[in-house]
C-alpha cells in the first residue's frame, strides 16, 4: 500500500533554470534574502521569438513574465525588464528545442503516413471507324484510329476501304460501318479509363470478320496488342486474327507504302483461303458423316422390316 504525499506548488524551490512543463516555461528567481519578496523574471526576447512558431498555449503563455513567490503570503512586486536581458543558458535552450520539436513532431509524421497523392491517369481520347466486310464468303474488318476531334468517317478513308475490299475479293460489296468514341461521354466528373475502352472495343471486335486490319498503332493497346508488334505480321487477340498496318495517311502519301500493304493483304488473302478451305473440308466431312449415319439407319429399318415380315409369315404357317 503506497503513501501519497501532497506538497504545494508555492513550497517548492525555485529552479535556478527555466522548466518546460506541458508547453508553458516557468523561471522563479532564487528567494531574497531577509523575507522579501521575490522579483519576477521575464522572458528572455530571444528565447521567445524561437518559439513564437510553437502553437496554442505555448506562445501565449511564453510571452508572459511567469512569477514564482517564495513563501504563501508574500507579495509580489513587477520589476521593470532590464535593458538588455542575459542569453538563455545552454539548459533552457535545449528543453526549449525539444519542446517545439514535440508540438512540430505530429504534423510531419501525419504528412509521412498519407504519403503523396497518386498521379491522375490520363483520359484517352479516340475515335475508331470499323468497316466490316462480311457478306457472303467475305471476312476482312478494318479499324481506323483517327484523332477524337474527327466529325466521323472521312470519305476518302471510306473509299480506301471499299477498293482493299475490290483488292482483295475481286468484287464490290456494301459494307457495314460503326465507331467508337472515346470518351462516350466528354465530362469532368465521368471517370473513363483506358482499362474500360479496351473492354469497350473488346465487345465491338466480337462483331467484326475473323481477320482485322487495324490503321494505326495507337489502336493496338486496345485491341490485345502490344504497340511495338511489327506491321503486317499477324497477332491473335480476342479471338480475331489481327493485322497492324501504319495509319491510314501514310498510304496516301505514295506508291511505296501501297506496295507494302498490298504484300499485306496478300498474306491476308491467303490466310483466308486456307481457313476456307479447311473450313470446306470440315463441312464435306460432317455431310459424309450424316450421310453415313443415315444410310446406316435405313438400313437398320429396312433390316427390322424385313424381320418382322418373317415372324408374319411364320405365325400365319403356324395357323394353318
Amino acid at each position: 500500500m503506497g503513501i501519497d504525499v501532497w506538497v504545494a506548488r508555492e513550497h517548492v524551490p525555485a529552479s535556478p533554470v527555466p522548466i518546460v512543463r506541458l508547453g508553458v516555461l516557468a523561471a522563479a528567481s532564487s528567494p531574497s534574502a531577509g523575507g522579501r519578496a521575490s522579483e519576477s523574471v521575464s522572458v528572455p526576447a530571444s528565447l521567445s521569438s524561437a518559439l513564437s512558431s510553437a502553437p496554442g498555449r505555448a506562445a501565449a503563455a511564453l510571452e508572459n513574465t511567469v512569477t514564482a513567490s517564495a513563501s504563501p503570503n508574500a507579495s509580489t512586486t513587477t520589476a521593470p525588464a532590464p535593458a538588455s536581458p542575459p542569453a538563455p543558458s545552454r539548459a533552457a535552450a535545449a528543453a526549449v528545442s525539444a519542446a517545439a520539436g514535440d508540438l512540430s513532431a505530429k504534423p510531419a509524421l501525419a504528412a509521412v503516413v498519407r504519403g503523396p497523392a497518386p498521379p491522375a491517369q490520363p483520359q484517352p481520347e479516340f475515335l475508331l471507324c470499323f468497316i466490316d466486310f462480311t457478306h457472303a464468303s467475305h471476312d476482312l474488318s478494318c479499324v481506323f484510329y483517327l484523332p477524337y476531334a474527327t466529325p466521323g468517317l472521312p470519305s476518302e478513308v471510306s473509299r480506301f476501304a471499299d477498293n482493299l475490299a475490290v483488292a482483295c475479293f475481286g468484287q464490290t460489296t456494301v459494307p457495314q460501318r460503326s465507331e467508337l468514341r472515346w470518351p462516350m461521354v466528354k465530362a469532368a466528373h465521368i471517370v473513363q479509363s483506358a482499362d474500360e475502352a479496351r473492354q469497350v472495343v473488346a465487345g465491338k471486335l466480337a462483331n467484326c470478320a475473323q481477320h482485322i486490319l487495324v490503321f494505326g498503332p495507337a489502336a493496338l493497346t486496345y485491341v490485345g496488342v502490344e504497340a511495338q508488334s511489327a506491321p503486317g505480321l499477324p497477332v491473335q487477340a480476342n479471338g480475331k486474327t489481327i493485322w497492324p498496318v501504319a495509319t491510314v495517311d501514310h498510304y496516301f502519301a505514295g506508291g511505296v507504302a501501297k506496295a507494302q500493304l498490298w504484300q499485306t493483304l496478300l498474306s491476308l488473302q491467303s490466310a483466308a483461303a486456307k481457313k476456307t478451305d479447311a473450313a470446306k473440308k470440315t463441312d464435306a466431312a460432317k455431310k459424309t458423316d450424316a450421310a453415313k449415319k443415315t444410310d446406316a439407319a435405313k438400313k437398320t429399318d429396312a433390316a427390322k422390316k424385313t424381320d418382322a415380315a418373317k415372324k408374319t409369315d411364320a405365325e400365319s404357317g403356324t395357323d394353318v
